[in-house]
């Protein structure tokens, strides 16, 4: 074989993102990379850019737009939500592991308001992102009245109180780019919420896991929202994310 074809065969070989390589190199077996079964598993990630917007590069999902337009993001493009009703739907073909592992939540938001209380004068929360199965959600991810930063975790599939955990008030602040992060360990059976990047929140909810995984539709945005109270800003970088620990 000429050198040049040689170089060639090599670089094709080092392309292939396969477990065994035949015939690579001297023409023995090239080395088998395993995967570390402890590393996270990537079930959804958005990041809004230009000119895909809406490519999950976990290669899993598709996503619909309804209403959101485009703006600028952290380092590119985001989608703003101008308080009309406009929201994400991504039809997740992944069953979230709320029964086994960790499932995680991240998502960049910009909030120009908070959601007004209700008619008890108690605080509303605008789930920014939420799964959404046929008798109960899953997860939601987002903040309330306060400027809480809130993460629920719905533990039965019979319409009950999500079990929460919250951040101080003032904690998502508007007109800020605020990092929320949302994670529950079914070994562990613990909840945690990060806002920003130092502020970790840990709580051990009562019922553990959920009725059952479901491969329900994940939506960002206020949906279901009175039409006068619907999130109002913009959303950055999406991930969901779970790992066996």
């Amino acid at each position: 074989m000429s050198r040049s074809k040689f170089a060639r065969r090599s670089s094709l070989c080092a392309l292939l993102l396969t477990k065994s390589l035949l015939g690579c190199g001297s023409g023995e077996n090239a080395p088998v990379q395993q995967e570390d079964p402890n590393s996270p598993k990537c079930l959804i990630s958005l990041s809004f850019d230009y000119p895909r917007p809406f490519a999950d590069t976990c290669g899993n999902n598709l996503v619909m737009n309804y209403g959101t337009t485009e703006t600028g993001g952290m380092s590119g493009e985001a989608r703003r939500f101008n308080g009309d009703g406009s929201y994400i739907n991504i039809k997740n073909d992944k069953q979230m592991s709320l029964n086994s592992g960790t499932v995680r939540v991240k998502i960049d938001l910009y909030a120009e308001k908070y959601p007004a209380e209700n008619s008890n004068g108690q605080p509303r929360i605008y789930p920014m992102g939420v799964q959404m199965g046929r008798d109960s959600n899953s997860w939601a991810l987002g903040f309330d009245s306060y400027g809480r930063a809130v993460f629920a975790k719905f533990s039965k599939c019979n319409g009950e109180s999500p079990e929460t955990i919250e951040s101080p008030e003032g904690s998502v602040p508007k007109n800020e780019l605020t990092h929320l992060e949302g994670s529950y360990s079914a070994v562990t059976d613990t909840m945690e919420l990060k806002v920003g990047n130092n502020n970790y929140l840990s709580k051990k909810p009562k019922e553990k896991g959920i009725c059952s995984n479901t491969s329900a539709d994940v939506l960002l945005g206020t949906v279901d929202q009175e039409a006068e109270d619907q999130f109002k800003g913009w959303i950055d970088n999406f991930v969901v994310e779970t790992s066996p620990e």
